[in-house]
């Protein structure tokens, strides 16, 4: 017999609280915050299938899609367009400042594109019908069918090269011919069209020109006439050398006043600066002229001489006595010559001013003079001066005139074809592994967008990371699903295929059970779930014969009065039960029914009773329980789902502990936490979680490569001894 639990079938919220953290970390508890790399590698792998097919969709798509399309061919040529700077007309019509090279490319790249070039290709080529759309199913929901211009334009292409004056045009079509043909006619249209425009600008601006010349030409006559009338009512004759001649006398007087009235400033001002130095009684301040400047240079000398011998020998010996008698020699030489200066300076100021005055008067007497026929000559010269204004712009005309002509003659083209276009072997699209890769991008998005949808909208458990994060429970074991296999087959794994996946997974649980609680395993352990159909039974079965083949007495009891299985899953008679012993029908040692395992017993359900809530509520069952732990190392109680019925409640109170089983991606999370609030108000002793169908788990590869290796192991010797027979 191993140890006995001791613990209260009920403990309080607290008690389970303290536990819980004891045994499971609270970092573990807490919720998870975002989607971090694994998680979203582990949905991705969880959903699989779905991406695949979707994929896989959109691959077959993409290649049908581009098997089907009509090939494409696309013609390209190359040609050079030159900016250039309007060179007629520029006194007459020059803007205030060049265009930008971008406006320039701009526009050209529009030229090509519109739809006058596009009309001319195909008049020329006659492809109009080709282009002209036909009435279709839809051509009625239309507010109008393109025009040729318009579906032409559709298969034109326009794409400058950087940093260059290189154009490429393209054009795409079915035809490769025609669109080799498309490409060279349009360049050659364009360049045409670009000489009309410069023809018509051309011829604009002669007629334009013309009119002005015969407007500037009326107006140069009539300035004429004019001129003449006015010379004869006047009686003016030679007014030109005449007035030509006072002119350049005023203009020549008036020279020769202003240098003289400058020369007498200029020796004014100097004879105030001598006046000035012998205020101060400085005569070397008098004038800077070359003879000044030897007798400063020598008063310098005969001072530092003077310093000399004073500081030798002192000042009064004979030394520094003849150097002062050299310095006062010196400086009267230096007075004198400044007086000399001073009268000179004198004598001209006065010539100055004389000639200055006689300049005067003979200005002022040819300024009178002057002033006699001042009124004729400036109406004559007004009118002089407007008929060579006219003269003027009548020639600047006629010359213009004549360089448009010349500019309109010339074939000036900016434009020319470097490459012409050659007839294109290759299709341009569709391309096959462009179009496949890209479909095949596509769908996989589409794949990972549907799957984080169907993840968003599903609202079950689909994985452990998450049961634990909702439930706050320790997720006691994973049981990984198993398909192809009946319900019997599957309760029976752990005894019929005792290294399996799933019998792998019950002896761990079976471990993690014994760590639940610092006494050890339960004793009296109820197995429950939120709703029906998600596993519990099966699992009840498998953890019961897993302790009864660790030499374990156990019994294992069917709670569900309203849905019994265990008497159809072990094949054994049902007429007395669970029922018939709340009820009083009968003895429960003779109730308990064997199995062919060793140690493990049974207690069916029995007759189903008309109301399972009355009989699981009576003592009855509690003494039950008790004569049960007397005798059995282990009781599992296989119960009821917790939702829509009490019974579960009440079974999960009297239990040592509870195991809440949950069906990966069947469980709802709203009635899981549901049956989970329901136990918690009942004050059972909620162990953990148990995850069933789990199709993503940790220990699930282990297992499955354990088995695998197992399974390889168990063929090869079949193998060998099959040989040695």
């Amino acid at each position: 017999m191993s140890t006995q639990y001791n613990s209260p079938s009920a403990v309080n919220a607290a008690q389970q609280e303290a536990q819980l953290t004891s045994l499971y970390p609270e970092t573990l508890l807490s919720p998870s915050k975002g989607l971090n790399i694994r998680e979203f590698w582990n949905t991705l792998v969880r959903n699989k299938m779905l991406l695949t097919v979707i994929t896989v969709l959109a691959f077959i798509a993409s290649l049908l899609f581009t098997l089907t399309m009509n090939p494409v061919y696309r013609a390209s040529s190359t040609i050079q367009i030159e900016s250039q700077s309007p060179k007629m007309v520029d006194v007459v019509f020059e803007t205030t400042g060049r265009r930008p090279e971008r406006d320039f490319w701009q526009t050209q790249i529009q030229l090509l594109q519109s739809n006058t070039i596009a009309s001319s290709v195909m008049d020329e080529l006659e492809v109009r019908d080709r282009f002209t759309s036909r009435p279709g199913v839809l051509s009625s929901l239309r507010s109008a069918p393109p025009s040729p211009e318009s579906n032409f334009l559709k298969g034109l292409h326009v794409e400058p090269i950087s940093n260059s004056q290189l154009v490429l045009i393209h054009f795409e079509s079915g035809d490769p011919e025609l669109s080799s043909q498309i490409v060279n006619t349009l360049a050659k249209t364009y360049i045409r069209s670009n000489l009309e425009r410069q023809f018509e600008s051309a011829k604009f601006t002669q007629d334009f020109l013309q009119k002005e010349r015969d407007a500037a030409k009326t107006r140069m006559t009539e300035s004429e006439k004019a001129l003449d009338a006015f010379a004869q009512e006047n009686n003016i004759v030679n007014l030109d050398n005449n007035q030509t001649t006072n002119s350049h006398i005023i203009k020549k007087l008036t020279e020769e006043l202003v240098d003289a009235e400058k020369n007498s400033i200029e020796l004014s001002n100097e004879l105030q600066q001598l006046e000035l130095a012998e205020t101060r009684e400085d005569p070397t301040l008098l004038l800077n002229t070359r003879s000044m400047q030897t007798l400063r240079n020598q008063l310098l000398n005969d001072e530092n001489t003077y310093e000399e011998k004073k500081r030798r020998y002192g000042g009064k010996s004979r030394s520094a006595r003849n150097a002062k008698k050299k310095i006062t020699a010196t400086m009267e030489k230096i007075t004198a010559e400044a007086l000399n200066y001073k009268n000179a300076i004198s004598s001209q100021l006065e010539s100055a001013k004389r000639s200055e005055g006689s300049l005067k008067e003979k200005l002022d007497a040819i300024r009178q003079e002057t002033m006699a026929i001042q009124g004729s000559v400036h109406t004559y010269n007004n009118l002089k001066r407007e008929v060579r204004s006219n003269q003027m712009v009548y020639e600047n005309l006629v010359e213009r005139i004549k360089e448009v002509g010349v500019a309109g003659g010339m074939d000036t083209n900016n434009i020319s074809v470097v490459d012409p276009a050659i007839i294109p072997h290759n299709k341009f699209k569709p391309k096959l592994k462009t179009n496949v890769l890209f479909g095949t991008l596509i769908g996989f998005l589409l794949g990972i967008a549907a799957i984080f949808i169907r993840e968003f909208m599903n609202d079950s458990i689909t994985d452990a990371e998450e049961l634990e994060r909702i439930t706050n429970l320790p997720m006691m074991g994973a049981i990984p699903t198993m398909k192809g296999r009946s319900d019997v087959d599957i309760a029976q794994q752990i005894i019929s295929e005792p290294r399996s996946i799933i019998a792998e997974s019950i002896r761990s649980l079976r471990t993690a059970l014994s760590f639940s609680t610092q006494y050890g395993a339960p004793q009296t352990l109820f197995l429950t779930s939120s709703e029906p159909e998600e596993g519990k039974t099966s699992i009840s079965m498998n953890l019961a014969a897993a302790y009864a083949l660790a030499g374990e007495n156990v019994l294992i009891i069917d709670g569900d009065l309203r849905n019994p299985s265990l008497d159809r899953l072990y094949k054994l008679d049902n007429r007395q039960g669970l029922s018939s012993y709340l009820t009083g029908k009968g003895n429960l040692s003779m109730m308990i029914q064997r199995t062919a395992t060793a140690g493990l017993n049974v207690l069916v359900a029995g007759p189903l009773p008309p109301d399972p809530v009355e009989l699981l509520s009576g003592k009855r069952l509690n003494e039950l329980l008790h004569a049960a732990r007397q005798d059995f190392d282990r009781i599992i109680i296989d119960g009821p789902p917790v939702l829509g019925l009490a019974d579960a409640l009440i079974l999960a109170n009297l239990a040592d502990g509870t195991l809440l089983t949950v069906h990966a991606d069947k469980t709802l999370k709203n009635p899981m936490r549901a049956a989970l609030k329901r136990l918690r108000q009942a004050r059972a002793n909620l162990l953990g979680t148990l995850l069933n169908q789990a199709t993503k788990i940790d220990s699930a590869y282990s297992y499955s490569r354990y088995e695998h290796a197992r399974a390889s192991s168990q063929t090869d010797a079949a193998t060998s001894n099959t040989h040695r027979s």
